[in-house]
């Protein structure tokens, strides 16, 4: 009774002292549980959203690169560990009040994805692994990193190639991920919320900074109840690609500072078609998504399943 038509804001300024306290037996489980009644309106269409969002981006140069739904076949969560006064938290859209996936999640799994990728192209093949010993690996595979996600690397052809689509620590990526909002149009996504459990069972050890106690089952376990989005929600991924910025790139190059000076980095005829070619490619970007939705995951409990969709 007292959720009010806004999720977010119940979620996040509708708690009373008495649950913060624990005061009332199982008053934290039960206002979440308020909150799993929630029915997002039909009248919303992520469909509608993204079409919208997509002609202003198209009349700006964008070019549309992927757009589809794609079901959750795990349970999803997102921002779990943002600060939160019941100590779990859940990404919550701030008007609509509805979860939603932030584009930069999805940009940075799909970076992951594209890292690991080059690595094992470039640097761990089996031939070249039997010839050098794991230590060595290990510090390529680190020296490797710091390029791939530092400044602009134009040596590296292949990893340059990739910074411009997704980013450098210098440069802002012509690639665009749009943040996935429910797709109301699917019936299970009208009612998302699922209500989990975390139980640990050695809270004092846990808590004892000094190191003096001991992890014992004879400590009782103290569940921690949290919202999370159930499995089999659809979600509307959609990704642009800033062609009148490449198209700019292209004539003038990129001005970038090193060691103090500016100096511009033009774009060769080798990289200028690689890049062309990608974006043209249907199947470029499906199978990135593809590769870090499926296989990675996007949101918080990654490594325990949880964030991971299906392609049909």
């Amino acid at each position: 009774s007292d959720i009010s038509i806004n999720v977010s804001l119940s979620y996040n300024k509708l708690i009373s002292e008495r649950i913060i306290k624990g005061d009332q037996k199982d008053s934290k489980r039960k206002f979440l549980e308020s909150i799993l009644k929630s029915r997002f309106d039909t009248d919303y269409s992520a469909n509608d959203v993204v079409s919208q969002i997509k002609s202003g981006l198209e009349d700006s140069g964008w070019i549309e690169v992927f757009n589809n739904s794609l079901k959750n076949s795990s349970p999803l969560i997102c921002g779990l560990g943002s600060g939160h006064v019941l100590e779990t938290s859940l990404t919550l859209h701030r008007i609509w009040g509805m979860p939603y996936i932030p584009g930069s999640s999805l940009k940075g799994v799909c970076r992951q994805v594209v890292f690991w990728e080059l690595s094992e192209r470039k640097l761990l093949d089996n031939s070249e692994q039997k010839q050098m010993g794991e230590n060595n690996t290990l510090d390529k595979l680190a020296n490797f990193q710091n390029i791939f996600y530092g400044n602009l690397c134009p040596e590296e052809e292949e990893v340059f190639v990739y910074q411009l689509l997704f980013g450098a620590q210098d440069f802002k990526g012509l690639l665009l991920f749009l943040d996935a909002y429910l797709d109301l149009s699917h019936q299970d996504s009208k009612q998302p919320f699922k209500l989990e459990i975390m139980n640990p069972h050695y809270s004092e050890y846990y808590g004892d900074d000094k190191g003096r106690v001991i992890p014992g089952d004879w400590e009782n376990p103290v569940p921690i109840f949290f919202l999370i989005v159930k499995s089999g929600v659809k979600f509307r991924f959609a990704v642009f690609f800033d062609n009148y910025r490449w198209e700019k790139i292209k004539r003038e190059g990129i001005e970038v500072v090193r060691k103090d000076k500016k100096v511009v980095i033009k774009i060769g005829n080798g990289i200028e078609t690689r890049v062309n070619h990608l974006i043209k490619d249907k199947y470029f970007i499906k199978k990135i998504l593809k590769d870090a939705l499926e296989m990675n995951g996007v949101g918080s409990k990654t490594r325990l399943g949880y964030g991971i969709f299906q392609f049909v």
